[in-house]
């Protein structure tokens, strides 16, 4: 007759296999994970690079030159990358999204 103790002590156990051999054989696509780690990090690249410009309220031009570099960075980004639609989502909020409503919000 096996006690409860017994069952959890299976099943951690079973985990801890389960858990190991993920650990050697990851079922993700390596290539895949950093292709879309690079996608992430050019556009983290144009964030950082347009921060202080793309936010200054006096500074109009520098927000429309961050968002076509921002747009031109999300389109240029591959196809076949994984879960790339997010990002052509994203480059249309950009294109779409226009300064109007927040600046009716701001006064």
């Amino acid at each position: 007759m096996s006690t409860g103790s017994d069952d959890a002590v299976g099943e951690l156990e079973a985990a801890a296999d389960r858990l190991q051999r993920l650990r050697k054989h990851p079922p993700v696509d390596r290539e895949a994970v950093d292709s879309v780690a690079d996608a992430h990090e050019s556009v983290l690249g144009v964030l950082d690079r347009w921060e202080k410009r793309a936010t200054d309220w006096d500074d109009f031009r520098g927000y429309v030159e961050f968002r076509d570099d921002l747009s031109e960075t999300l389109g240029s980004i591959p196809e076949d990358v994984p879960e790339s639609d997010a990002f052509l989502a994203a480059d249309d909020h950009v294109k779409t999204g226009g300064v109007s409503k927040s600046l009716t919000e701001r006064d």
